[in-house]
């Protein structure tokens, strides 16, 4: 997924701090953001409207995924951002138990348009 670069509109993902304990609950946040007077509107194949995934860096792959195990509606959708309503907010937390070391973690828009994604560098130790 490309980072999402349009001008007036960003996409950014936020961790409470970047280096966290063993055990820690990590809490995500992922802003998208219009600035702009033109209105973006993001269709959706499902009832999901984003996706965080954390992997190692070490390519151990995939650690968590937040939409794993989950189920979601099959119907359509879409979701407009901006001059009435210039973000939308996602959270989750990542729960405890990612072992030591460093990780990427993915903020992902699923919208059938463009997949719209962040990433930002986080480690436990």
């Amino acid at each position: 997924a490309m980072p999402f670069e349009k001008k007036g509109v960003s996409l950014t993902l936020s961790a409470a701090k970047v280096v966290y304990s063993p055990g820690e609950a990590i809490p995500l946040r992922m802003t998208l953001f219009n600035g702009t007077q033109e209105e973006l509107v993001l269709h959706f194949n499902t009832s999901q409207r984003y996706d965080f995934i954390v992997e190692a860096t070490e390519g151990k792959g995939e650690a968590w995924r937040w939409s794993k195990g989950r189920m979601f509606l099959q119907v359509l959708g879409e979701e407009k951002v901006g001059p009435g309503r210039p973000t939308i907010s996602y959270a989750a937390e990542i729960p405890s138990g990612l072992e030591r070391g460093s990780y990427i973690v993915t903020g992902v828009m699923t919208s059938s348009d463009a997949p719209l994604s962040v990433s930002i560098p986080l480690q436990i130790r």
